[in-house]
C-alpha cells in the first residue's frame, strides 16, 4: 500500500453512514482490498452501527436541553452548512416548525 498523503484528502463522510463512507474512503486511498475488505475485529469500528443506539440514552434525552428556538437557532447558525451540496448534510428536527 502506498504511504497516505493526509494533506490531499478532500473527503466528507457522515457518522450516519459509516459504513459506508468508511468503504468509498478506504476505496479511493487504494486500501480498500487490503484494510477493509476483510471486515474489522468483532466489536470494531462499524460493527453494528446502524442499529446501535447510544447506551446513555442521549438520543432519547436531547430533548431535555433542545428547545424549538434553539434548534431554529442552530438550524439557521450552520444553514451554509446545511445548503452546501459539497457537505450533503441531512437536516434533522426534534420539533415541527
Amino acid at each position: 500500500m502506498r504511504p497516505i498523503q493526509w494533506e490531499q484528502i478532500n473527503f466528507v463522510g457522515h457518522f450516519d453512514k459509516l459504513e459506508d463512507d468508511t468503504h468509498r474512503l478506504l476505496d479511493r486511498l487504494g486500501a480498500w482490498d487490503e484494510v477493509g475488505a476483510s471486515g474489522w475485529p468483532e466489536g470494531g469500528l462499524y460493527a453494528g452501527s446502524s442499529t446501535v443506539r447510544h447506551q446513555t440514552g442521549a438520543h432519547d434525552r436531547m430533548i431535555e436541553y433542545y428547545t424549538p428556538e434553539l434548534e431554529d437557532y442552530v438550524d439557521k447558525f450552520y444553514a451554509a452548512d446545511y445548503d452546501s451540496s459539497y457537505l450533503g448534510l441531512p437536516r434533522y428536527r426534534l420539533f415541527d416548525s
